[in-house]
């Protein structure tokens, strides 16, 4: 780094330069990436497969496919508002269900949704929505902007230092983060009940062609 700083480039490029580091070293480099970039003024061009490293460092990202430029973005469209299913489930969006549209609503699981005033018309399309926005509960949920699913848990499982749950509504699969504590819970196990709830306006719709 030091070397390549040295002549000041107006681009940087960087190929996976921290893969190969201990977690905790991993960060303080990330740190020193970061103020290095804020200091030097200069372009850094970074490959990377960490969405932590993504997420934390850059202000823009690409996603390739097969050699071509899937979606070039700013970071946060890339992970919330992906352009295509391809991107949806590279950037971990795991609920992306086929989805019917008509006078102004879309058909999720077993419910209908009002489509936001700025979503294209369309008939056919993709529904997205990410694990985290996503909330597993025995009883429901009493607020009434929430929309409620129905459901039996199939398993839970650990992903790194969290939590998910995949959950069958219907025909459908949703996979839920879940709480450490509401994880261990007896009565949150395989084969119970429960309702998944979430904020119809974190739903993102793809269009259909794009898959």
């Amino acid at each position: 780094l030091a070397r390549a700083l040295t002549c000041k480039p107006s681009v940087l490029l960087l190929d996976e330069p921290l893969s190969s580091l201990d977690p905790q070293f991993r960060e303080d480099v990330r740190r020193t990436l970061a103020d290095l970039h804020t200091s030097a003024g200069t372009t850094f061009l970074m490959v990377t497969h960490d969405f932590v490293d993504a997420l934390t460092l850059a202000d823009r990202a690409a996603v390739i496919r097969n050699g071509r430029l899937e979606q070039v973005d700013e970071v946060r469209n890339i992970f919330h508002r992906p352009a295509t299913t391809f991107t949806a489930r590279f950037v971990g969006m795991k609920n992306i269900f086929s989805t019917v549209y008509k006078r102004g609503e879309c058909q999720l699981a077993s419910i209908r949704m009002a489509m936001p005033d700025n979503c294209p018309v369309r008939k056919r399309g993709y529904a997205a929505l990410r694990p985290e926005d996503v909330s597993v509960s025995l009883n429901g949920d009493s607020n009434k902007n929430l929309a409620q699913l129905s459901g039996v848990v199939q398993r839970i499982f650990r992903t790194g230092f969290s939590w998910a749950a995949e959950v069958a509504c219907g025909e459908n699969s949703f996979t839920a983060c879940m709480e450490h504590a509401q994880a261990l819970d007896s009565k949150v196990q395989p084969g119970a009940q429960v309702t998944l709830c979430f904020d119809p306006s974190k739903l993102h719709h793809i269009p259909e062609e794009n898959d």
